[in-house]
């Protein structure tokens, strides 16, 4: 519980200052003592032209000691077509700025364009249960 109330205000700080840089990015919480669940992440969208690049990122712990993280990745668009496959998610351990947990981000896909309107929703699933994420979440970022 006492992780939760941390991590808490640090995504409320990171959703404010991804506001102002171009960068939109969505997060849900996993179960510290075993994520092995998919996490759904809904993404509105209205903008069906933008070229958009997609990074994955996770929270966790010190409990969390992996060096790589096998997930799957499954989109399903407004219209419920859906598109699974995986991703190796590479861990860095970078400490955040309250060092008490760490973000590692991993570049998915570039030049997407959601061409529907409505919500886009990922579900990011571990394909072996894994403790010490917190969280888990979508960056969107204007292609350059």
């Amino acid at each position: 519980m006492r992780i939760t109330r941390i991590i808490t205000p640090v995504f409320a700080v990171m959703m404010m200052w991804s506001c102002g840089t171009g960068r939109q990015s969505y997060a849900t919480d996993t179960d510290l003592k075993q994520w092995d669940g998919g996490a759904e992440i809904l993404l509105p969208n209205i903008d069906t032209t933008t070229r958009r690049d997609i990074s994955v990122f996770i929270f966790h712990t010190d409990v969390f000691r992996e060096d790589t993280l096998s997930l799957r990745i499954t989109t399903t668009t407004p219209d419920s077509l859906y598109h699974s496959e995986p991703l190796l998610f590479v861990t860095h351990h970078r400490k955040n700025a309250v060092g008490m947990s760490c973000e590692d981000v991993v570049a998915y896909r570039r030049n997407v364009v959601f061409d529907k309107q409505g919500d886009y929703k990922m579900t990011i699933t571990p394909l072996r249960p894994v403790k010490g994420v917190a969280a888990v979440g979508i960056q969107l970022s204007k292609s350059e």
